[in-house]
């Protein structure tokens, strides 16, 4: 599972190294300020293993929790959302507003994606991808809608 909140993005995934793996999960961030983030704010509630970090693995930052913990503190993210435009939200976040260039790219990746299902909703068959295009297309993608959702209030989902 993949959270983009305004406190950071993390990955969530079961703690096999943990005792009682099938109730534990591990929660893993790319960035300090995001791990810390989700420590701090939430430490005193839960019981979270303090941060770590290993230059080794794909995620760099872990922190370990019971599964039924990350699913209140799910709750928690989600009680606050008081904005319409997810990523411009993130951007006004100081330690944050480096990743809106990140998600505005995943928002134009899946735009893709929404534009690969016909009408019905059924995904059409596409070829493997020409990364050189692809990534021209995300630029003009990007220009096209993207001026589209500047104002708030034309985004419903942000």
């Amino acid at each position: 599972m993949w959270i983009a909140s305004r406190i950071g993005f993390f990955s969530v995934v079961r703690n096999n190294q943990a005792p009682g793996r099938e109730v534990h999960v591990l929660v893993r961030a790319r960035c300090k300020a995001d791990i810390f983030n989700l420590y701090r704010r939430f430490k005193k509630q839960y019981r979270i293993t303090r941060p770590t970090a290993d230059e080794a693995r794909d995620y760099r930052w872990r922190v370990s929790m019971k599964r039924k913990d990350w699913s209140k503190i799910l709750a928690a993210l989600g009680s606050e959302i008081d904005y319409s435009n997810f990523k411009n939200a993130v951007g006004e976040c100081p330690d944050q507003s480096n990743k809106h260039s990140a998600y505005l790219s995943i928002w134009s990746a899946m735009l893709r994606v929404q534009h690969g299902e016909d009408p019905t909703g059924k995904a059409k068959q596409q070829a493997l991808f020409d990364w050189p295009d692809d990534m021209s297309r995300e630029a003009d993608l990007l220009a096209e809608y993207s001026s589209r959702f500047e104002d708030p209030a034309s985004e419903p989902g942000g």
